[in-house]
């Protein structure tokens, strides 16, 4: 009568809605990694937007024109 994809969602809701404190804490652990992913995906299209104008890139020719 079930099949193994019904079974599968059944035993996620069962772990993480179950109990709330459960629930809590998988929507802070999945917020916390979406964080991560976004902050990581947003800084790599920035520095790649930017390249070449951020301090990071001018510091050492900076640098090496007032050593001289």
């Amino acid at each position: 009568m079930y099949d193994g994809a019904f079974d599968s969602v059944h035993w996620r809701i069962a772990v993480f809605v179950k109990r709330s404190s459960a629930f809590t804490a998988s929507i802070v652990v999945s917020a916390f990694a979406f964080e991560v992913a976004f902050d990581t995906v947003t800084d790599r299209i920035w520095d790649t937007l930017n390249h070449g104008r951020q301090w990071k890139d001018l510091k050492a020719r900076l640098e090496a024109a007032s050593d001289e």
